[in-house]
């Protein structure tokens, strides 16, 4: 059988005769082509080895261009993040997510190599990865049978992943541009390929049986040699959230639509049991999986996102992830990357550069602790929120997740900051002195984007927040290596326990419009979901008002979803899915989680300008404190977020449109 089309294949005639529990990772395997059919498929590791190009091709969302990204991140197209990259709208240089923020998403290539929306078969981008990796499972689920001297176990090891990958893969795709044609075998030279698409509903009922298999074929645990593989609690996680996806408003869609839809409650119904499902698996294997940092745990709650420097560490949180990424120093490090503070990096140039920087936006969906002890959000009166005193009091998840002026020690200085240079806000720092953020106008922080090359045209869009959820100085100690070089390998995860109680939670509120009430079969309610999630953060529960109102408790699962999956490529899918992003982006419209009469302005997008008051100087680190700021919402115009109702969907490429009769273009493009 020849291939429509010359694949990568992640597999070497060398290691034609290596094993799986060999000195070289499976996922560092070097790549190469045109091996024949009955190479590939001569033994049970070969074969593997083949189908390990479906993991591969799995998202490293933390590493530079691997998916065509350039330095720009998902964050960046939601109202998680903006950005302090030089970049015209056409998303060249450091941020090529200017090119989506624009809204204009219509390529005209096939081969467009564009982030996101490219659908250059073979290539670098999401749809290319995903259509090599389809066309490699189809490989190994159609050989499997014919592998001589494979026994019954490896065939079930082989087929169970390649029905996790080629779902997963599968899922990429439907997610972004809507249904699909199915994809359930190789196509041969003399096929018609030009298959008309399903809808989402369709390609989603196709996808879970594939899912289904996968999870009755996985095993409960792979051996270290093999960790990293998709394994049964991935697959029954990815099941319930493609089920969570389905029952989603715009899933309801057919393909000549594009309107807001209520949620398939019934598919919701399922996605809670599924959840439910999940949650007990986790439970009878809690050697192996649980949330990280409840009472009693030789976890604490910082290590949820703990990046080890050992690929082979394990985390009882991650159920769904892809281990491999670049080595270390290279440049899949965190650092390059750009969301290391600024001045605990010795580096220079792009290396430097702090790009994507939490909004305003995101910060307000923090909770925040009235006079009474119960935490609430920031526009509710009970909260006692002002501008005066805004970081007091806050969900604790804020402080290990953000950098803000004169937040408290933070790993160290990595060069000296002297009085009156250009970077200096007019005190004396030795180099390995304690750090703290200095984002305020005029803090070191905030010169350092004045000055850097990448950032200096964009430094007024600086919106005083930094990241540091994954980066936090412990998580460096532990892994063994310094904050300053960032020594450690930083996992992608698809999906982790508390996704699961979210997930849940939003699943059964909207099946039954309730968040108190129990589906048949689940042990939980919406409201507890959330609240096990709170109390590991020792936030209260909800407050009652909030649960007993149906739109208010919407808001709040959603609003903890925001805080608790920040930055981990969940935000850009969910405001799609919920259709809520054109309201959200509308320049006239409210503010997600803000009050309109404290926040107004032309732009969706929002910093927090901080000014040293009349009077108040800074002489040393320790003078940083809140009360000698003043603290200004303004509204990022320059922050481009332009997205219409076509905007849900991606758009297929105009030449693909062309050279097909039945690929249908998604309505509005």
């Amino acid at each position: 059988m020849k291939s429509m089309i010359k694949y990568t294949i992640l597999v070497t005639t060398v290691l034609a005769t290596a094993t799986l529990a060999g000195c070289t990772d499976f996922l560092d395997r070097n790549p190469n082509t045109g091996m024949s059919d009955e190479q590939l498929f001569s033994d049970y590791t070969t074969a593997q080895a083949y189908l390990d190009e479906a993991l591969f091709n799995l998202d490293r969302q933390f590493d530079i261009d691997f998916m065509n990204n350039n330095r720009s991140h998902n964050s960046q197209l939601s109202d998680e993040c903006a950005t302090t990259a030089n970049a015209g709208s056409n998303g060249v240089g450091q941020y090529r997510a200017a090119f989506i923020n624009a809204g204009n998403w219509l390529l005209s290539s096939k081969t467009s190599g564009e982030w996101e929306m490219g659908v250059n078969i073979g290539g670098k981008t999401v749809a290319g990865r995903a259509g090599t990796s389809i066309r490699v499972c189809n490989r190994v689920l159609e050989y499997a049978d014919q592998i001589p001297g494979i026994s019954e176990e490896q065939k079930n090891y082989l087929l169970g992943q390649a029905h996790m990958m080629r779902a997963w893969h599968y899922f990429e795709l439907i997610r972004r541009w809507g249904g699909m044609p199915i994809m359930d075998h190789v196509f041969t030279d003399k096929e018609d390929a030009d298959l008309p698409r399903q809808t989402y509903q369709g390609s989603h009922d196709w996808m879970a049986a594939d899912i289904d298999a996968a999870i009755a074929l996985l095993p409960d645990e792979w051996d270290d040699s093999n960790y990293g593989r998709p394994n049964k609690v991935a697959a029954m996680a990815f099941r319930e959230m493609a089920e969570l996806y389905a029952a989603s408003p715009l899933m309801q869609n057919d393909l000549e639509s594009t309107s807001v839809k209520p949620y398939n409650q019934e598919r919701a119904k399922k996605a809670a049991q599924l959840a439910q499902e999940v949650l007990d698996y986790i439970e009878s294997h809690s050697e192996n999986y649980r949330l990280v940092g409840q009472a009693g745990d030789s976890w604490s709650r910082e290590w949820i996102y703990w990046w080890p420097n050992s690929l082979l560490a394990r985390n009882p949180e991650h159920l769904w992830f892809n281990r491999k990424q670049n080595e270390i120093g290279g440049t899949g490090g965190i650092r390059t990357f750009c969301l290391t503070p600024q001045g605990t990096s010795a580096q220079d140039g792009a290396n430097a550069a702090y790009l994507p920087t939490p909004t305003l936006n995101i910060i307000n969906m923090f909770d925040k602790k009235g006079e009474d002890g119960i935490y609430y959000p920031i526009v509710d009166s009970r909260s006692g929120y002002t501008l005066e005193n805004p970081y007091k009091d806050r969900d604790p998840r804020f402080y290990q997740f953000i950098l803000y002026p004169g937040a408290e020690p933070y790993g160290l200085y990595a060069v000296a900051v002297k009085a009156n240079n250009s970077y200096a806000p007019g005190y004396n720092v030795a180099a390995n002195s304690p750090y703290y953020a200095t984002t305020f106008v005029g803090g070191y922080d905030y010169q350092k984007f004045l000055t850097n090359q990448y950032t200096n045209i964009q430094s007024t869009m600086q919106t005083s927040f930094m990241h540091k959820k994954f980066h936090w100085e412990d998580a460096s100690e532990k892994s063994g290596g310094g904050m300053r070089n960032n020594n450690y390998y930083h996992r992608t995860i698809f999906i982790r326990v508390a996704q699961i109680y979210l997930d849940f939670a939003e699943a059964s509120f909207e099946a039954t419009g309730s968040a108190t009430a129990k589906i048949e079969n689940c042990k939980l309610s919406a409201e507890e979901a959330i609240n096990i999630l709170r109390a590991r953060w020792d936030l209260t529960p909800l407050a009652s008002d909030i649960v007993n109102d149906p739109e208010a408790f919407r808001e709040a699962y959603r609003r903890e979803r925001a805080v608790e999956l920040f930055m981990e490529n969940h935000r850009w899918f969910d405001i799609r899915r919920w259709m809520i992003a054109h309201e959200l982006f509308n320049p006239t419209g409210p503010i997600y989680g803000v009050d309109n009469s404290q926040f107004s302005g032309t732009s969706p997008i929002w910093g927090m300008r901080t000014e040293l008051k009349a009077g108040f100087s800074i002489a040393k680190p320790t003078d940083i404190t809140w009360d000698k700021f003043t603290y200004t919402p303004y509204p990022m115009t320059n922050v481009i977020r332009n997205f219409e109702m076509r905007n849900y969907w991606y758009p297929f490429p105009s030449l693909e449109i062309a050279s097909q009769t039945n690929l249908k273009q998604n309505p509005g493009w």
